[in-house]
């Protein structure tokens, strides 16, 4: 009765038909009916008596709550009625008895979490999008309710926290975790052979030049951009929680790291201006060359790295994660890396086309394998294989240019065949044997092609120039015996 009244004067206000929808007429005023009103109100009432255990009013409904099984009461069963019919009767059998305390429904932003028992933990599903962005899992996310009834907030953010991180333990995720693991093992392995070809290099008074000093300098852009890679990837990218923090020290080392790639490619550039500028130019001034290399692969790349966190440290947008995402500012380094691997393939093809005229010259048998061979010497020297691979192949460096090339084996022998001379030598007499034999061998096994010799072009179309540290020597008609250019190239890089 009190609804039909409600309704009549509804429709006095708006002048309309008592034919006209009763919806129609509670919409157009914004209105609600009242039996409605009412059922919200109990059903809040309800919630009230949940959350304040402590009155009297939620004293009795808890012990009308148990003894409902034997008893009958009119309102209890009205209320859950109405839970039953909005679809929620889960609501109602997950409510609290008497001495015990649950969690109240909630909403994360991702999943809704229903009322849960105080000191239990609850299990939910995986949001569609993280299905998408990592796969199925046979894990599921959870939320943990606390002894007192109230669900468990994160130390650090004070927050309610539910645990998505079981939906990204997936198969896409574990095989990229394994890709990881063969970087980090790339980079391990690299930076092990890189480092005892330093020590080599710097332990032999005979190899020291200017080539081998930007050598080595290519070697330490490759042995930090190794180090800080690993440490980058091993702090951050393996812990999600500090990726989500973004503390200063995980940016600034994305910065050394970022510093160290593109001074590796700046040494690669100067190793091929080096070897052209020699094959080219008939004198040079190498410590000139020298100083323009230092500038080109520590310098240039200092300039790009300050520009690139200049400018994104100031944006918000991207001045988080870690600064794992990649955006446009990554163009700062790749540009530069661009143009620099442009000019070592011009060197490449340069170089090859001036060996290939020697090749001819020299009527060598098989020319094809030695200019072959001396391509694939040059590649990883110059970091060609990065513009179809993005690979730096830092390993396969030390080996070509110091574990295998021929002068720095000699040296080593000659050192090991003195520390075991040393070793059995027990008397004066013995000694003077020693070095007699050594200056022998020495004498009988020197290379003509030592490592710190320079090629320089000369006015004879058949003959090179060596420079010594000992002064010059000219070779005129080149022979058919004498070393084809893939060698030639071996005592040059």
């Amino acid at each position: 009765m009190l609804e039909k009244i409600h309704l009549q004067f509804c429709r006095n206000v708006l002048k309309i038909r008592s034919s006209t929808p009763n919806f129609m007429t509670y919409g157009e005023l914004g209105r609600t009916p009242i039996d409605t009103v009412i059922k919200c109100r109990m059903v809040c009432f309800r919630n009230k008596l949940l959350t304040n255990e402590n009155k009297l009013s939620s004293i009795l409904y808890q012990i009308m709550f148990n003894l409902k099984d034997d008893h009958t009461f009119k309102w209890m069963d009205y209320v859950k009625s109405i839970l039953d019919n909005a679809g929620l009767s889960y609501v109602w059998t997950q409510q609290s008895p008497l001495g015990n305390l649950y969690c109240n429904a909630t909403f994360d932003g991702y999943s809704c979490w229903n009322y849960t028992k105080a000191g239990t933990r609850v299990y939910g599903e995986c949001p569609e999008f993280f299905i998408y962005e990592f796969g199925h899992t046979k894990s599921f996310p959870f939320k943990d309710c606390n002894n007192d009834g109230t669900w468990f907030r994160h130390p650090e953010t004070n927050t309610t926290w539910s645990d998505y991180t079981t939906c990204a333990e997936t198969i896409k995720v574990r095989r990229a975790h394994k890709v990881l693991y063969i970087y980090l093992s790339g980079y391990a392995l690299s930076m092990v052979s890189l480092m005892l070809a330093l020590c080599i290099f710097c332990c032999f008074r005979q190899l020291k030049c200017t080539r081998v000093s930007i050598h080595k300098n290519m070697f330490v852009s490759y042995i930090l951009a190794a180090i800080l890679w690993m440490s980058y990837y091993l702090s951050s990218a393996l812990h999600p929680d500090v990726l989500q923090e973004n503390p200063v020290w995980c940016r600034l080392l994305h910065i050394l790291a970022q510093y160290a790639t593109s001074s590796n490619y700046a040494w690669m550039f100067c190793e091929g201006l080096y070897l052209h500028t020699v094959l080219i130019l008939a004198f040079i001034n190498e410590k000139h060359v020298l100083i323009m290399c230092i500038i080109t692969g520590w310098v240039v790349p200092m300039i790009q790295t300050v520009i690139y966190f200049a400018i994104r440290v100031t944006s918000s947008e991207i001045n988080k994660l870690c600064w794992h995402g990649q955006t446009n500012l990554q163009w700062i380094f790749l540009g530069p890396i661009a143009l620099w691997l442009a000019l070592n393939t011009f060197f490449l093809v340069n170089i090859l086309r001036i060996l290939c005229t020697k090749v001819s010259s020299m009527r060598q048998s098989n020319p094809l394998r030695h200019t072959l061979k001396a391509t694939l010497i040059l590649i990883p020297l110059l970091g060609i294989q990065s513009v179809a691979i993005p690979f730096r192949p830092g390993f396969f460096v030390s080996l070509l240019f110091c574990f295998f090339n021929g002068e720095v084996i000699l040296l080593l022998k000659n050192q090991l065949g003195v520390h075991r001379q040393r070793k059995m030598s027990r008397s004066d007499t013995a000694r003077s044997l020693m070095y007699f034999q050594l200056s022998n061998n020495n004498n009988a096994s020197r290379p003509r092609w030592s490592i710190c010799s320079h090629v320089v072009k000369t006015n004879d179309e058949t003959g090179v120039k060596l420079v010594t540290e000992t002064g010059v020597k000219l070779v005129t008609d080149t022979k058919p015996d004498e070393k084809p250019p893939d060698q030639f190239i071996e005592s040059n890089v």
